[in-house]
């Protein structure tokens, strides 16, 4: 029988990414209800302060990335070399490359896939957008179509831009870890021979 990781990291970056932000979603109300039910407040009626609560019980778990970053590169003073070869793209002086490599690798193939991604749910928002526009006009009377048309026409140039945007914020991001990952394999290249 295979293991649950082993059969997640082979599906397509598609599935993985929807699934996990179901996961997510269906998380953050199992918590929210668990969080009203211990504290004994109505979840129709006291929202906010449900969700204050659950904000303040989540926030212990921020840190645990860092710490299983900084693990799996090697330590406190692998994280900061680490940082600082990914602004970089320049290996430091006492880096545990081995270590890295894979950590990049998955990295460099979560930037890959989670672009992919990030188009896919910017196109299926765009298309909403403009399927609200094409309802609307179908259904809307004149006066109507004054005041909504130009409020959908400046959501849909929102739309586009900020997918532009962060397209290219994922470009940028990708750029990084693939110079990182050249370095670290002409560092590879190199060490036999010193």
């Amino acid at each position: 029988m295979r293991s649950m990781p082993q059969w997640w990291h082979r599906q397509h970056g598609v599935l993985r990414w929807t699934a996990g932000i179901a996961l997510c979603a269906g998380l953050y109300a199992l918590g929210h209800l668990l969080v009203a039910s211990i504290v004994d407040l109505d979840p129709a009626s006291d929202r906010r302060l449900i969700s204050w609560l659950f904000i303040l019980v989540s926030l212990p778990l921020v840190p645990v990335g860092a710490l299983v970053q900084r693990r799996r590169l090697g330590g406190r003073g692998q994280l900061s070399l680490y940082r600082q070869a990914y602004r970089t793209g320049v290996v430091p002086e006492g880096a545990d490359v081995e270590r890295w490599r894979p950590v990049v690798r998955k990295q460099l193939r979560f930037i890959r896939e989670g672009r992919r991604v990030h188009l896919i749910w910017w196109s299926l928002m765009l298309a909403a957008v403009v399927a609200a526009i094409g309802t609307i006009l179908v259904r809307g009377t004149a006066s109507y179509l004054i005041f909504i048309l130009p409020v959908l026409g400046l959501l849909t140039v929102l739309v586009v831009v900020s997918a532009w945007g962060l397209d290219r914020l994922w470009r940028w991001r990708q750029g990084q870890f693939e110079r990182l990952s050249s370095a670290l394999g002409q560092e590879r290249a190199t060490e036999p021979a010193g």
